[in-house]
């Protein structure tokens, strides 16, 4: 019997090579979403220091230009971090769609891999019987000899 040839191998690895595009596209929309991240906690860290700054330096003798100053800052942090908000929501929603992508092409590729896993049990199960048939044939030819020698 010939050697075990799954018939759809070179779509399995296509799909293969598809889910590792995929993950790595997800991999990378990931760590951009990481970036935004950062610099989200750096906005906030900068507006809390800022605060802080402002309310320590109001104790003093400050002037109204200083309090304007840090009000003006204060309001291009606030506006800064809605941005990057909005950022941050637009990449958790890329980073969910990447992954929603590479669980459609893991599934794909497991429906192939299973595929192939019952193709390989029909062929031992066939060279199986192969084998059984050359088997009876052998004994059922030995024991016609051997009656016909006696």
């Amino acid at each position: 019997m010939a050697k075990f040839k799954f018939g759809l191998q070179r779509v399995l690895e296509i799909k293969e090579k598809f889910e590792d595009e995929k993950k790595n596209s997800y991999a990378e929309q990931k760590k951009k979403l990481e970036e935004e991240n950062l610099k989200l906690e750096k906005l906030k860290v900068d507006m809390e220091q800022i605060r802080t700054e402002r309310n320590s330096a109001s104790g003093e003798s400050m002037k109204i230009r200083e309090l304007s100053y840090y009000g003006n800052y204060i309001r291009g942090l606030s506006s800064m971090i809605e941005v990057q908000n909005t950022r941050v929501e637009e990449k958790e929603q890329t980073v969910e769609s990447a992954r929603e992508e590479l669980l459609e092409a893991t599934k794909d590729r497991r429906i192939l891999e299973n595929l192939k896993l019952r193709s390989l049990e029909q062929y031992k199960y066939e060279l199986k019987q192969e084998e059984d048939k050359l088997t009876d044939q052998f004994v059922s030819y030995s024991s016609s000899k051997k009656t016909r020698e006696d």
